[in-house]
């Protein structure tokens, strides 16, 4: 007796974001996804897998941006909040990361952080990603501590009535409907 093989070719939904010049093409998850994901890893490094299945060569932030749209295009996160009277949408995420500073006269070129990484405080994120001559941060001015933030502020998102919420935690919880106005 001859076995046959039901060919379900389905057509998965697929949504096409654009980011900067690149077109990314967030899938619906499927069971391919899962046989990605069934070795069990750091969350990290499954992420990194995930996004990497999705659209290789992305930026650290262009991944968080695939990250936010394919929780928000699989049902984890809502498309679109109103909090304060503020609307905010997956769709209207950018890159807000700030990787050049000027002080003193000199110009100071950060790369950017991996994404889901360790770096756990400003002198940390400073002297890991700063692309010159190592230099002693503690004793810069204070407000280096604003290049940190603005370092690993990758991602943002304004409302309709432009009050801004930056940085992938506040992103996630705003979405998710947990971050209170």
């Amino acid at each position: 007796m001859k076995r046959q093989i039901l060919d379900l070719k389905s057509i998965m939904p697929i949504k096409t974001v654009k980011i900067g010049r690149k077109t990314v093409k967030i899938p619906k998850l499927s069971l391919r996804h899962h046989k990605l994901l069934n070795t069990v890893r750091d969350v990290d490094v499954n992420m990194k897998i995930l996004i990497g299945s999705i659209h290789k060569g992305l930026t650290p932030a262009e991944s968080l941006i695939v990250c936010v749209h394919l929780m928000a295009f699989n049902g984890r996160i809502k498309n679109e909040v109103t909090l304060d009277g503020n609307t905010f949408k997956v769709d209207d995420i950018f890159i807000s990361q700030k990787l050049k500073f000027h002080s003193g006269g000199k110009d100071y070129l950060f790369k950017s952080p991996e994404i889901f990484n360790n770096l756990t405080d400003a002198e940390n994120i400073l002297t890991e990603c700063y692309l010159g001559e190592p230099i002693d941060f503690n004793s810069m001015p204070a407000y280096v501590i604003n290049w940190a933030r603005d370092i690993t502020t990758m991602i943002s998102v304004t409302s309709d009535k432009g009050l801004t919420v930056g940085g992938l935690a506040a992103i996630l919880e705003l979405f998710e409907g947990t971050l209170n106005g």
